[in-house]
């Protein structure tokens, strides 16, 4: 007969500082915000993470190159991130906003 104890699966919790990590994780790992490959897409002006029990809600404000697809851009965003924190955590992504609070030249236009 097998130990019941055993069976039983601790509760874990994850702090908001965590979840925001994996966002900005998430987004470094895509290229959007790595310079290092080349000029950067995004840059993140906040993130941040509203948790209760097994769910989020995601805030990103950010500014992008100008003449970039901003639609297009906040789908990428909102699937990564999405994708990321389900698969790390568990958790349901309620929402992934993202706000653009400006735009900038390229590089090759400066």
């Amino acid at each position: 007969m097998a130990d019941e104890s055993k069976s039983k699966v601790a509760q874990f919790q994850v702090a908001e500082t965590v979840l925001e990590d994996i966002v900005r994780g998430s987004l470094q790992e895509s290229g959007l915000m790595d310079r290092q490959s080349g000029e950067a897409r995004l840059r993140v002006n906040q993130i941040a993470v509203d948790a209760s029990e097994s769910n989020c809600n995601v805030l990103i404000e950010a500014a992008a190159i100008y003449g970039e697809s901003l639609s297009a851009l906040a789908e990428k965003i909102q699937s990564l991130v999405s994708d990321r924190l389900k698969g790390m955590t568990g958790m349901t992504v309620r929402a992934v906003d993202v706000t653009f609070t400006g735009v900038y030249p390229s590089a090759s236009a400066e």
